[in-house]
């Protein structure tokens, strides 16, 4: 059995005589209070979690806007590392087919050399035969005047000869070994081009990779991961949070054909057109790739109030009591309530009364503009439900 307690557990007071065993407290004010510092004790701990969550969510998000600049980045690198390429590849080529010329021409001046010393080379044979003969012709018949002067001049001749078949000769090694020179550097030039080529072609595959992989992979699938984080986090915590499914929203799944409905029962005119067409949910899709959460936004919860309080008017025009609710469906698949919030901010900043500061363009307005255009949603929503209850109560009364 519990002790009894003699004294309020709150002030300290002595209790009165004759109250229960187990009272703890002297009356109604201190029960009040210590109900009240229960429920705020409560409260302060669901905002820590609720901050610790958000957090945990900021940081996600900024290692998802991190990992995204890093893509662009890395894409644009490869861009410019691709344009330098190209470049020093056409200068590879200009300078290939300059050497190229180069070399054609003077493989021909070598041609014409060759040709030109093996026609000195014949003429230089035929006086080397000449000579002798003429040596032989003078041993035989002896000295003869004047056959001396005529041996110095074709001697002479003859080592003029000789010196200008070695002058050629030189040239025309000097000329091979040059041409030999230029056919190294064209070879050398060609395995450049070729290595250049491959380094092009490799950065080619690795930008359309990017382009193709990277947007759908990265993006989707990181808002995608992202909101299955959150989801994950929040009910830790003992809350639920529907996870985003993006590519639903990018391509929706074709819905079945509902069967035939009585007249009677159809749904009012106001609310058959609930499904958005294809522009609405491209311009929905846009936005939610730019960060935008819709179940975190307070205007989309306004324009789905506002939506049912529409279904239910339309209802009561037509007679039905008590009106049906609205069937909505969850947030991230309410596409006409994510734009209606869209168009109605945009509305707002075309105003021109209206100082138009996009805090996140096309989908979020700065504080006081956000708070204002919640104000003014509710105020229709509040009148729209009190045309409705006025046309149920009239059409309630009998006549």
């Amino acid at each position: 059995q519990r002790m009894r307690i003699a004294q309020c557990v709150l002030c300290d007071r002595a209790l009165k005589s004759g109250v229960r065993s187990d009272c703890q407290f002297c009356g109604m004010r201190c029960r009040v209070r210590a109900h009240r510092l229960r429920q705020a004790k409560r409260s302060r701990s669901q905002q820590d979690v609720s901050e610790r969550v958000t957090q945990q969510i900021a940081e996600l998000e900024a290692r998802l806007r991190s990992a995204e600049e890093q893509r662009q980045s890395d894409a644009v690198r490869h861009a410019q590392e691709r344009g330098e390429l190209q470049g020093k590849l056409q200068t590879a080529e200009a300078r290939a087919a300059k050497l190229r010329a180069v070399v054609q021409a003077w493989k021909a001046q070598c041609k014409e050399l060759e040709q030109a010393s093996q026609v000195s080379q014949t003429a230089l044979q035929q006086a080397h035969s000449m000579i002798v003969g003429m040596q032989h012709a003078l041993q035989n018949r002896g000295d003869v005047p004047g056959q001396s002067e005529a041996r110095t001049a074709s001697t002479r001749e003859l080592a003029e000869m000789r010196q200008k078949q070695a002058m050629q000769e030189a040239e025309l090694a000097h000329e091979q070994l040059r041409n030999e020179a230029l056919v190294s550097e064209r070879d050398a030039l060609r395995s450049v081009c070729k290595q250049l080529r491959a380094q092009i072609d490799g950065l080619t595959e690795t930008v359309s990779r990017y382009r193709q992989e990277a947007v759908a992979t990265t993006v989707v699938g990181g808002l995608g991961f992202l909101s299955h984080v959150m989801a994950k986090v929040a009910a830790q915590h003992g809350a639920k949070i529907t996870p985003l499914n993006v590519a639903e929203i990018l391509n929706p799944p074709k819905e079945a054909k509902a069967p035939p409905v009585d007249e009677k029962q159809k749904a009012p005119k106001e609310s058959a057109k609930t499904e958005p067409d294809r522009s609405r949910k491209e311009e929905v899709a846009e936005q939610l790739l730019r960060g935008w959460r819709p179940e975190h936004d307070i205007l989309v919860e306004v324009m789905r109030s506002q939506l049912a309080a529409e279904y239910a008017l339309a209802q009561a025009r037509e007679g039905k009591t008590p009106p049906q609710r609205r069937q909505s469906p969850p947030v991230e698949r309410d596409h006409e309530a994510m734009h209606r919030a869209l168009e109605a901010r945009k509305e707002l900043a075309k105003r021109p009364t209206t100082p138009a500061v996009w805090q996140k363009p096309h989908y979020e307005l700065s504080w006081g503009l956000e708070w204002q255009l919640r104000q003014e949603e509710e105020a229709r929503t509040e009148r729209i439900t009190a045309q409705t209850k006025a046309l149920t109560v009239a059409k309630s009364k009998p006549r």
